[in-house]
């Protein structure tokens, strides 16, 4: 397994989405406003060429009924709505909030807050694609 991944992610999307690498469907997202990524680092042809498509359905009436279906008296459009980026990672990550296929990113809450103290949770997900275990050194730093 390679040290680093190339994921496709996908900001922001409405309806259903299509993605491709090289002729091959590789992901089928069916979302009424969502965001994902997807390791494409297998799919890859080294030294030939690759070519990444994506395709969103703009039907506002879909078989899958993702809503809204019908929005009253404005219109609602399928598309992608934000940035579509190509990210380069260590086989040791944070994976993006949002994925595909798993947990990922960094949440943080303050489950006690009162006007001498608070408490704040950090919580963060890491994910190792290495063949071996990997030693992590995660520091959080509060201003």
């Amino acid at each position: 397994m390679q040290e680093e991944k190339l994921l496709l992610n996908l900001k922001e999307f409405r309806s259903i989405v299509k993605c491709g690498l090289t002729e091959n469907i590789l992901v089928i997202i069916k979302a009424a406003m969502a965001q994902f990524d997807f390791d494409i680092t297998p799919h890859l042809k080294p030294g030939g060429d690759n070519v990444i498509a994506v395709a969103v359905s703009n039907r506002q009436k879909d078989q899958f009924k993702i809503p809204p279906m019908a929005a009253g008296n404005f219109n609602v459009y399928g598309g992608i709505y934000r940035d579509v980026t190509i990210v380069l990672k260590n086989a040791l990550y944070i994976p993006m909030q949002g994925s595909a296929s798993h947990e990922g990113g960094t949440f943080v809450t303050t489950p006690a807050v009162n006007a001498k103290e608070a408490v704040v949770r950090v919580q963060t997900w890491v994910k190792n694609d290495n063949p071996a275990k990997k030693n992590l050194h995660f520091a959080n730093h509060n201003f």
